[in-house]
């Protein structure tokens, strides 16, 4: 009797351990494949294709390896359970892609890489452009200033600052400057001695402003509504410069937000602390038009209408635009705006279009020593 008790013990951890081998392969098999890890808040690996050669053939034991590591049974599930414990036990998650700063502030980056365009880099003031990437940056972005001044169109070149150059104060103290000037300083310095084109830089304006407001978020890359606030305000003063009648630059009092919540963000993501809350002031517009989207199930390009002025624009952007299009928005007839560099054939295609009178260049300051503008067809 003992040795059939024994017996079936083992037949009984036997069956356990097969079932923990094979349900989560069971499981993939008969589940169909999510694209994104809603857990994770990423793009998960697909199932790689083959052909008969042999680089493909070599290549697909790792590619099929990344593959079911993001897709076994229940990956979902035991994810959200390992991060809750993480966070639980008070364990801080590291990642290539964020570190901790001071008083609960997350930052873009890490200081062992470049991803992101290295961003923490570029903080301690340690990456630069060549001077020949600058001549060359120059050259590309004044040939297609030169292009729109034929068409009697005012070009703007916008640079949005990394959360890090206005809250350095924030980021860890082991982090130090390590020059006096960053790679935008030098850039802004060379663009305005070597150019005429109208750049724009909203570093000093924030840097005073937030010593009375928060004006990125703590837990997401990008400034809030109230750093947009401060940069459409600035923007606009820039514009009415040369459109004095055109333009009534108006910069949004403290009453005139309505305090939400935010929950997560990019940063919280990365740090999987999803129910991460903080206080998000957005914009209340009481007069002036109510702007309307003539693509609104598309973000990357549609244009908003609104009949406060005469004037319309192209805008190029990227996610630091969503707090300012409401703004921005506002002090056009017709806005468009498409998500992407700057780029001859899509400018082109929407200069036939809407006849704007100003182009609106927008670009990360992270990019920067990364990017060269692209001048291909404005010749």
């Amino acid at each position: 009797m003992v040795n059939l008790l024994i017996k079936y013990k083992k037949l009984l951890m036997v069956f356990v351990f097969c079932a923990f081998i094979y349900t989560p392969m069971l499981i993939w098999f008969f589940t169909k494949d999510i694209e994104q890890s809603l857990v994770e808040k990423r793009v998960l690996n697909k199932m790689p294709e083959i052909s008969f050669s042999m680089t493909s053939i070599k290549k697909f034991p790792q590619l099929f390896t990344d593959y079911y590591s993001d897709h076994f049974g229940c990956r979902e599930e035991l994810n959200d359970i390992y991060f809750q414990l993480m966070n639980f036990m008070g364990i801080r998650w590291t990642s290539d892609d964020f570190i901790y700063g001071k008083d609960g502030w997350l930052f873009l980056g890490n200081l062992n890489n470049n991803k992101h365009n290295n961003p923490i880099g570029h903080a301690m003031h340690t990456t630069f452009y060549t001077k020949e990437q600058l001549k060359l940056f120059a050259k590309n972005i004044q040939t297609i200033k030169n292009w729109l001044s034929k068409k009697n169109i005012e070009y703007y070149y916008l640079i949005a600052p990394n959360k890090h150059s206005i809250y350095f104060d924030k980021m860890p103290s082991y982090l130090t400057k390590k020059n006096k000037e960053s790679a935008t300083d030098q850039l802004v310095q060379y663009l305005r001695k070597n150019t005429d084109v109208n750049v724009i830089d909203l570093r000093g304006a924030l840097l005073l402003k937030k010593q009375t407001q928060q004006l990125y978020y703590k837990h997401d890359t990008h400034w809030n509504f109230l750093g947009a606030n401060v940069a459409q305000y600035e923007i606009a003063k820039i514009i009415a410069e040369k459109f004095p009648n055109k333009i009534a630059p108006r910069f949004f009092e403290k009453d005139e937000f309505e305090m939400q919540i935010k929950k997560g963000g990019d940063l919280a993501n990365f740090a999987r602390k999803f129910a991460l809350e903080e206080e998000n002031p957005v914009p209340i517009f009481r007069d002036g038009c109510k702007p309307e989207n003539d693509n609104p199930e598309n973000s990357r390009l549609f244009t908003m209408q609104c009949a406060t002025s005469d004037l319309k624009a192209i805008i190029f952007r990227d996610s630091f635009f969503l707090a300012l299009e409401p703004y921005i928005t506002r002090y056009f007839k017709r806005s468009t705006y498409i998500w992407s560099s700057i780029n001859f054939k899509e400018l082109n295609e929407f200069i036939e279009k809407e006849q704007p009178h100003i182009v609106i260049n927008e670009m990360i300051e992270r990019t920067i020593p990364y990017y060269i503008i692209d001048a291909n067809g404005f010749d």
